[in-house]
């Protein structure tokens, strides 16, 4: 929450110096009175480029400081991590001198612009018709989730572990979702395939002898590795010579009849 705001030698105030009171406050006044100044300041605490026609003074710089009541926004990391000394009234302020160089500083820490647009975009949300919405951004509705539940339920902590827990269920039930879809896919791209097969086969008409021709092929290539067994036995057996004829022979046909189903040249051949 604003609580203070400093502005020197910005636009059309040379000073002023002006406190907040805790709800809301309501800036009136004609046109061109200078209300939207507290806003170009504040603007310039967000980081923005100074408009240099806004400067009354080019011998004097322009000092734009603002205080915040930051207790309740969850920002002690910030300051640990960026070495920054944390209060829960924080200061914030910007220097323009008449060269245009600009200087930044938290609680009187000098920090970098782009660390005071950081810490300015979690507490300060200036925005008109045409500009987007500190709500729309992530962080700070989080932020803000957490800080309504810790006013409301004293279990903020186990809240918060049961939301993580029930977070990894859904991503794990979304993964495997994710997977029975692409599983479901996949059987139905191979259920059309087989519906396009067996549809091309019964638009084709083929006569008694042409099916049993296609049926004697289809077992022959199916048991081509049984069939080829038995014939290498064969010709093995007819290779020996210590084996009477008629053994051999009873051999042969043994190996014959245990393929004769898959031709029926080899049938044939068994009958003889």
């Amino acid at each position: 929450m604003l609580t203070r705001l400093y502005i020197n030698n910005f636009i059309t105030i040379e000073e002023i110096d002006v406190n907040f009171s805790k709800g809301f406050t309501s800036i009136t006044g004609e046109t061109g009175s200078g209300k939207s100044v507290i806003l170009d300041a504040l603007n310039l605490l967000c980081g923005n480029r100074l408009d240099s026609s806004k400067i009354i003074n080019r011998e004097k710089k322009i000092v734009i400081e603002a205080e915040f009541d930051i207790s309740n926004f969850n920002m002690l990391d910030f300051f640990d991590n960026n070495e920054i000394d944390y209060f829960d009234t924080t200061i914030i302020r910007r220097e323009i001198n008449p060269a245009g160089k600009s200087r930044s500083f938290i609680n009187d820490s000098p920090v970098k612009l782009d660390l005071l647009k950081l810490f300015s975009l979690n507490i300060i949300d200036i925005h008109s018709q045409h500009e987007s919405l500190l709500l729309n951004n992530e962080f700070f509705q989080l932020n803000f989730i957490d800080d309504f539940i810790k006013n409301k339920d004293n279990n903020y902590s186990s809240m918060i572990s049961n939301y993580r827990d029930q977070y990894m269920v859904n991503q794990r039930l979304s993964d495997e979702l994710e997977e029975l879809r692409i599983k479901n896919k996949i059987i139905k791209d191979e259920y059309e395939n087989i519906v396009f097969s067996l549809n091309e086969l019964s638009e084709i008409t083929l006569n008694k002898g042409e099916k049993k021709q296609l049926v004697n092929e289809y077992n022959f290539l199916k048991n081509s590795s049984e069939i080829k067994i038995q014939l290498e036995k064969t010709i093995k057996l007819l290779n020996i010579d210590d084996n009477s004829v008629i053994h051999q022979l009873n051999q042969i046909l043994l190996s014959l009849k245990k393929i004769k189903n898959y031709s029926e040249k080899i049938e044939e051949f068994s009958k003889r």
